[in-house]
């Protein structure tokens, strides 16, 4: 069984590489940071970015050393903020069973919300779990994408993210010319270096924004502008959930 699971991780690996790099919704962090988890804890100022790269960090070293339980717990929280390599690695442990029974509509569903972005290698992935499922299976599975899609995709994590970013701005103190905020100071002591970052940490920090006093203004607003746009394109009253299939370059 063991070999039979590394054989299948194998097989993955590209898919892991493109997901790591790409596969992020909402202008999410793109992947594990350059930096040691350490060296980042170890920070002066913690914040959201970094509290989010040293959760990817950890679920990975975890994943790595066959802790599947662990990592899985870790890639469900990010995973639950739109990071697509984590929707993907919590897909792929239900898949094969790692660290839980094996179960292919928990599966399909969280390989659906991976390939939300209509990435190529993700929609290839969500489609060889669809091609596992009985057709009373996929009834079920259907459902619960729907579900997941609706808490944990691209417009529920951006409308979450929104709110959270305009109620901080209303808290700022603004500017020593009396203007609008030169920046603002989100949850310094949420992104605590615990190991454990609030949810509201998480959700600045998914979408690339640090969130400490030192971003500045122009950077809300362009962090803003791309979560309007993605409430725009991902908008469940315009956007019908479907079957994901390849597009042809």
């Amino acid at each position: 069984m063991q070999r039979l699971i590394t054989l299948i991780f194998l097989l993955l690996l590209p898919i892991y590489a493109f997901a790591q790099g790409s596969a992020t919704g909402s202008g999410a962090p793109s992947g594990i940071g350059s930096g040691n988890p350490l060296e980042i804890q170890s920070s002066a100022a913690p914040n959201a970015v970094s509290a989010f790269r040293v959760m990817q960090q950890s679920a990975d070293g975890l994943f790595a050393a066959k802790d599947y339980l662990k990592a899985l717990n870790i890639y469900k929280k990010l995973a639950m903020h739109g990071d697509k390599f984590s929707q993907f690695r919590v897909a792929m442990a239900y898949e094969l069973g790692l660290g839980v029974p094996k179960d292919l509509v928990e599966a399909y569903a969280w390989s659906y919300l991976a390939a939300e972005n209509q990435r190529r290698k993700l929609v290839e992935y969500h489609i060889s779990v669809r091609q596992q499922l009985t057709a009373q299976q996929l009834d079920n599975a259907k459902p619960l994408s729907r579900q997941y899609i609706a808490g944990f995709g691209n417009y529920a994590v951006a409308v979450e993210a929104r709110k959270v970013i305009r109620s901080n701005q209303k808290q700022c103190t603004g500017s020593r010319t009396g203007g609008s905020c030169s920046h603002i100071g989100v949850f310094t002591a949420s992104c605590n270096q615990s190991g454990d970052p609030s949810g509201q940490c998480l959700t600045i920090g998914s979408v690339g924004l640090a969130g400490v006093a030192g971003a500045q203004s122009l950077d809300v607003r362009n962090v803003l502008a791309n979560l309007e746009q993605t409430i725009i394109d991902f908008n469940p009253g315009s956007v019908e959930l479907g079957e994901l299939e390849i597009i042809e370059d």
